[in-house]
């Protein structure tokens, strides 16, 4: 049999170890048939863990496993374990983890080809892993450099409204982004996208509880959309057919880097993987090109972009 500790178990279920415990005493009880009330849950802890807990934590605790919905309550004020909702919990989870091993896994396998040629390069390689924050803040930067920045996305951040892309961190990116491209016109953005709208649609619903402020934000957005495929500062591809790896590319005479999206089971980006080299950064940009040649630009008259 697997051994597993009382500190796996809940680092697992993401709780604390006093709520674990917490929820072994009301197992206890319901074995033994005894009504887990708060106060017999407070003295069999003693008697099992030969420790009180104060009343007001206790209610604290139980208050937080109910949200979570890892133990429930009859109108009696006795407490039982949610046995069904751990598990789903558990499951949930493990879906989420295969699924970002998965996806880190496939870069593993394929990073000859996602690398093309420059894995056999003789340059300088920097390879670095950046957690969610840090990776738009080093893109934040990279682009204050760049004059051309080629990205793909599940549907294009510049379409964005602030209040949505602030809701998710990224407000100082679009501001930098929108600056650089559609004010100053320094720098050209080229998207690859899948224009899925279920993006937008999930981030506008974190912010508007309202029905009709939801609909009148995704409309915004929509309408935004025109105007930036429309804009000679920007390019947008619209590919109807799964372009691979999620990437990132600022180009300038400082710049030689790629950044690879690692997304959560939900394809929201979690973090990334910068890759400094110039060989590197070339073949995806040729790789980026090969794939806006076989999708469809958007706006009203434009020709296609022309790589340089």
């Amino acid at each position: 049999m697997i051994e597993v500790s009382s500190s796996d178990i809940s680092e697992a279920l993401n709780i604390t170890g006093q709520q674990y415990e917490i929820i072994r005493t009301i197992n206890m009880l319901e074995e033994k048939r005894r009504a887990a009330t708060p106060i017999n849950i407070e003295q069999a802890y003693f008697e099992r863990y030969a420790k009180a807990i104060a009343t007001s934590n206790l209610f604290r605790q139980l208050a937080q496993l109910k949200k979570r919905g890892f133990i429930g309550k009859n109108t009696k004020s006795r407490y039982r374990v949610e046995y069904e909702s751990i598990e789903a919990s558990l499951m949930e989870d493990s879906k989420r983890l295969a699924k970002k091993k998965e996806h880190i896994e496939r870069i593993a396998k394929n990073i000859r080809v996602f690398l093309g040629s420059g894995a056999h390069t003789d340059d300088e390689m920097g390879i670095n892993y950046m957690g969610y924050e840090k990776l738009f803040k080093s893109m934040t930067m990279s682009m204050k450099k760049a004059d051309r920045y080629y990205i793909t996305a599940k549907y294009p951040g510049l379409a964005y409204t602030l209040g949505p892309y602030a809701r998710i961190g990224r407000e100082n990116y679009l501001e930098v982004l929108s600056r650089r491209c559609i004010d100053e016109k320094k720098m050209h953005v080229t998207y690859l996208t899948a224009l899925d709208e279920s993006y937008p649609k999930a981030h506008i619903k974190r912010l508007h509880a309202d029905k009709k402020q939801r609909e009148g934000e995704l409309q915004l957005i929509r309408d935004s959309l025109k105007n930036i495929a429309n804009h000679p500062s920007v390019s947008v591809y619209h590919s109807k057919n799964p372009y691979g790896v999620d990437i990132a590319i600022p180009c300038g005479p400082e710049l030689e880097e790629v950044y690879f999206f690692i997304r959560d089971s939900d394809f929201e980006v979690t973090s990334g993987i910068r890759i400094i080299n110039r060989q590197i950064a070339q073949n995806q940009l040729i790789m980026f090109e090969a794939l806006c040649s076989q999708s469809k630009l958007l706006g009203e008259g434009k020709a296609g972009l022309k790589f340089k």
